[in-house]
């Protein structure tokens, strides 16, 4: 089943909306499983392997060794996956003088990762600013840095518009899930699997789960 990923700079509410997100499909019916990157094994990997702080390129590696450790995983068949960051926050985020985001998104499909059918950016209003850079706990973080990683979402969404939806920043937290979910039903319902009807005994047997699958 398709493939969902919610990115953007620190502190954008990606996870909220992914959790609003799946519990709104899996209220309709829908396989869903909740994913977030980096994993446990990218941090046991950088602590067991690593003294140092890693450059661009060790990160870069460990994290496409973390992507490709859960790739079949993110192409299961019988449920919808909702991921917080991919690649693409690899992209963003160790892209610089050494390595261009499009290099590090070219390792990726050479990796033949699972590519997503859709990706949601997450941004924030001028106003939140402020607010933002104190949930994104980054202290060293300044606005210009997070003005710098957003402008690098921006021009990957730019570069592949089937692929990503921006949504606007200045709409409130429920009007952008409403958003979104939508978004999911109508173009990708012809590539889901139907909602599945519950067995009668589900309104009998007060142990039967009341939503999908979740991770």
């Amino acid at each position: 089943m398709p493939l969902i990923v919610f990115e953007g700079p620190d502190g954008c509410g990606k996870t909220t909306q992914m959790s609003a997100v799946g519990s709104a499909l899996q209220s309709a019916g829908w396989p869903v499983s909740l994913w977030s990157f980096p994993t446990c094994h990218f941090y046991r990997w950088r602590s067991q392997v690593f003294d140092h702080e890693l450059t661009a390129a060790e990160a870069v590696c460990l994290h496409m060794l973390d992507f490709a450790g859960q790739a079949r995983e993110l192409s299961a068949p019988d449920r919808l996956i909702l991921l917080d960051r991919y690649y693409f926050s690899t992209a963003v985020y160790q892209s610089g003088a050494d390595l261009s985001p499009e290099q590090i998104l070219q390792i990726a499909r050479h990796l033949n990762l699972p590519a997503p059918e859709l990706c949601f950016l997450l941004t924030a209003a001028e106003r939140d600013m402020p607010e933002r850079l104190t949930l994104a706990d980054r202290p060293l973080w300044t606005s210009g840095r997070w003005h710098q990683v957003r402008d690098k979402y921006a021009r990957l969404a730019a570069s592949d518009p089937m692929r990503w939806v921006v949504l606007d920043p200045e709409l409130g937290p429920d009007e952008i899930t409403a958003r979104i979910v939508s978004t999911i039903t109508s173009r990708l319902g012809g590539t889901l699997l139907p909602p599945r009807i519950p067995h009668p005994s589900r309104f009998v047997d007060p142990k039967w789960p009341a939503t999908g699958p979740q991770r």
